[in-house]
């Protein structure tokens, strides 16, 4: 018998395959509201829920891209003050670099996306990178000035 996935079923596959098993288990499955049986109906239920899928990731690519462009083509510019040591007095976050991004840029980053190997706490210039999406990042040049 042929059934639908409606989530990942160990050794079995993946949520949304279509897998051949046994009528018991299949049954099972169905009842467990695991899975769905392969019907003319529910395949192209299937085929409808795929192709939106397909669609809006590829929608989330191209803003991905497009966002990806403004940001690299921006420079963050920090103020901050300098202790007797030479470090700042604030380190500055990815939390920051997020609340910057976001007012400057009206979008949505969240702080986690950015990949911040340290805080930083010196003056000068840095390449920050942000995680967009999937396997899209943005490097973006960050400078840290010396506030009077």
């Amino acid at each position: 018998m042929k059934i639908i996935l409606l989530e990942d079923v160990k050794g079995k596959g993946k949520k949304d395959q279509i897998i051949t098993a046994a009528d018991g288990y299949c049954t099972f499955l169905i009842r467990q509201n695991k899975a769905l049986p392969a019907t003319s109906d529910n395949l192209k239920l299937l085929e409808k829920k795929l192709a939106e899928q397909e669609a809006l990731h590829n929608k989330n690519i191209e803003e991905a891209n497009e966002l990806k462009t403004y940001l690299e083509s921006t420079l963050l510019e920090f103020l901050a003050k300098i202790t007797p040591r030479g470090t700042l007095a604030k380190k500055i976050t990815a939390k920051d670099i997020a609340e910057r991004l976001n007012s400057k840029f009206n979008s949505n980053i969240d702080k986690h996306k950015i990949e911040l190997p340290y805080d930083l706490d010196m003056p000068g210039k840095f390449t920050v990178k942000i995680k967009l999406y999937n396997n899209i990042l943005a490097s973006i040049p960050i400078i840290i000035n010396i506030a009077n």
